[in-house]
């Protein structure tokens, strides 16, 4: 078949900025990009990163997002989009340190639609205390459509 496995398009958002929860529900991390499939065939490679990812008091969890579904939820999808299960290192933070690391994933998604996609970053605080990322580093989402 003709432009079976090219790539069709590329869409990206990077934001370089601080996100600080303690909340264990996942909020949004500021980095999101759309995508409309051109066939229900195809595929979707995302690469997502979230940049230095801190413990202050809980436990980092980030997971990537198709619309409203968390991909990286252990029941269906098998933590294929989670970026990070719960990570702790209890870095303190003086304000006058550069850290420059980045934890990153990249899976295979199939939406089977042709209606527009938005894939985005969340964290969430495994144990309610304090986490935050971007310090130092940015947070990334991209999209390509592989064509089937």
């Amino acid at each position: 078949i003709k432009g079976q496995g090219k790539v069709a398009q590329v869409v990206e958002d990077t934001e370089f900025s601080l996100t600080q929860t303690s909340s264990t529900s996942f909020v949004d991390v500021g980095v999101a990009c759309n995508i409309t499939p051109s066939s229900t065939s195809s595929t979707i490679l995302i690469h997502a990163g979230i940049g230095e990812p801190d413990e202050l008091d809980g436990r980092v969890r980030a997971h990537v997002f198709r619309d409203s579904t968390d991909l990286g939820s252990s029941s269906t999808y098998a933590y294929r989009g989670a970026i990070i299960a719960e990570l702790g290192r209890n870095l303190g933070f003086s304000g006058t340190e550069d850290h420059f690391g980045t934890f990153s994933k990249s899976f295979i998604d199939s939406p089977a639609t042709t209606s527009q996609i938005t894939y985005s970053v969340k964290i969430a605080s495994g144990t309610g205390s304090s986490i935050r990322i971007g310090n130092g580093t940015s947070s990334y989402v991209v999209a390509m459509e592989i064509l089937a």
